[in-house]
């Protein structure tokens, strides 16, 4: 029997205790109260509570989401963020999740555990040669549109263009109120408007309006309502107030994958070969610094934490291979991050990561997931 009840950290009084528990959020709370229930031993509930705090927590606050609801994918997406981390606590993460969601389900919380559907071997290995695999460079999308839209409804291709150019927010609430009015065809952007007031406009290409145009003059929308949104709604919505919901377009979205027999693609992972893009075309004029990685999240959401700047940064280097610069500790000027041959570079990144604007072979796409399983290298130097 546990003499103190665990907390994370030592105390002496009620009132310590308290104090600290106070300085907790909520998603905190609910795993103190789990490990409480669920563990005895100290240093089982101080291995699983630090696993949490470094490992999990921050990915709950970046989607505001316990972990108890993360799907299959979200999951997934935590391990995949850990990509430098062992393999053995790539497993306890997964663990931890796992244990947390069946605690879940026995209090009648959720109806299942999506750790379940889950290949653990897959999710768990050094994610440092498989992140090729999880970015889609604009080539490489196009294709995978135009294949799903011989197999499947054009509209299941919308939301994936939408968080490929980066047009999500939290619970895709921006893409899910988007209507026809934000998309300026002349200055080719899409405004992101939040409780009726401009916070940022998003910049796209021909590209994206024409297969916006196309979608829009479709005919294969026949049980859905145009109210005005991009994304329409069924027929059986009755109040034209209502925007598209979360679940709905998540399902529709592992449908379209689902037609053209590909593992289901996260939102998350489309959004990240968005900022790719935007970090790569200024790679092409010089060396990137982590000021460049706050720039690019702040430009498609909400001021971004160091946190957030530092997952993206550590992921844009295990996929590229390519070192950052840390600006503001090494008081780096401009000048001296210029290179002859930084164009050159940013191409050969492209070409290893298989992140080409334009593929002329419209299979490519599916060799994807073959090509890459072994990881590809790339050696970048001066003299490239």
């Amino acid at each position: 029997m546990k003499n103190k009840y665990f907390i994370g950290q030592d105390y002496n009084t009620i009132k310590e205790k308290n104090d600290i528990l106070a300085t907790y959020d909520d998603l905190q709370r609910s795993k103190i109260t789990f490990l409480n229930e669920m563990y005895n031993k100290e240093s089982t509930l101080k291995n699983l509570w630090s696993i949490y705090k470094n490992h999990i927590h921050p990915h709950e606050l970046l989607l505001n989401k316990d972990a108890m609801f993360f799907n299959e994918v979200e999951v997934d997406e935590v391990i995949a963020n850990r990509f430098r981390f062992s393999q053995p606590t790539k497993n306890n993460i997964l663990h931890f999740i796992n244990i947390y969601k069946r605690w879940g389900v026995d209090r009648g919380d959720i109806s299942g555990n999506s750790v379940d559907a889950i290949n653990r071997k897959e999710s768990t290995k050094d994610m440092s040669k498989v992140l090729i695999n999880k970015v889609w460079g604009l080539g490489e999308f196009y294709n995978l549109l135009t294949r799903i839209e011989t197999k499947s409804l054009l509209s299941g291709t919308i939301p994936m263009l939408l968080a490929r150019y980066g047009i999500a927010g939290k619970q895709l609430i921006h893409m899910r109120s988007l209507k026809w009015e934000d998309i300026d065809y002349e200055k080719k952007q899409v405004k992101i408007i939040e409780h009726g007031q401009l916070i940022r406009i998003i910049d796209v290409d021909d590209r994206f309006l024409e297969w916006i145009d196309k979608y829009k003059a479709s005919n294969d929308n026949d049980e859905s309502i145009d109210y005005g949104y991009v994304l329409k709604k069924k027929n059986t919505v009755r109040d034209d107030s209502l925007i598209e919901n979360y679940n709905t377009i998540n399902s529709r979205m592992y449908k379209a994958c689902r037609e053209v027999q590909i593992d289901r693609i996260s939102f998350g992972d489309l959004q990240k070969s968005r900022c790719i893009d935007l970090l790569l075309e200024m790679r092409a004029t010089r060396k990137l610094t982590t000021d460049d990685f706050e720039w690019v999240l702040m430009s498609l959401k909400e001021p971004p934490s160091p946190m957030a700047i530092n997952v993206l940064r550590e992921y844009y280097e295990a996929l590229t291979k390519d070192t950052v610069i840390f600006k503001r500790t090494t008081g780096i000027v401009e000048q001296s991050l210029k290179e002859t041959n930084s164009k050159a570079i940013a191409d050969k990144i492209r070409k290893a990561i298989k992140f080409e604007e334009f593929i002329n072979d419209e299979e490519k796409w599916e060799n994807k997931g073959i090509e890459s399983e072994v990881g590809i290298e790339v050696n970048i130097d001066a003299e490239s």
